[in-house]
């Protein structure tokens, strides 16, 4: 009896081995990557705002003619930004769209 029991603690503890061998399947994290696209959306926002910021003290400043008939550049880096956040905003636009559709409170019921 004492060497069933031997054998069952030697069996059990061979298959925690074995368990603790396999590589574990990646566990998503519940929240986390909600609170990240809620973040970056976050900033998306700021960012834009910021940018409306600028662009208004930009127009006041060439309301002094300071600059009048002077070029302005614009970077390759802007222009990406500037596509990314237009992409941004049109993905934006599409996600408002979709919660309106699946809103629960809206459908009809039946």
């Amino acid at each position: 009896k004492e060497e069933e029991e031997a054998a069952a603690r030697l069996s059990a503890a061979a298959k925690m081995s074995a368990r603790n061998d396999q590589p574990k399947a990646k566990v998503q994290p519940r929240y986390i990557t909600n609170l990240l696209q809620t973040a970056e959306r976050r900033n998306q926002e700021q960012e834009i705002i910021y940018e409306r910021k600028v662009v208004k003290d930009q127009a006041e400043e060439d309301k002094d003619l300071q600059y009048e008939g002077k070029e302005k550049f614009v970077t390759s880096s802007y222009k990406r930004k500037l596509a990314e956040r237009e992409q941004w905003a049109k993905e934006e636009e599409d996600r408002v769209k979709r919660e309106e559709a699946e809103d629960v409170t809206k459908q009809k019921k039946g």
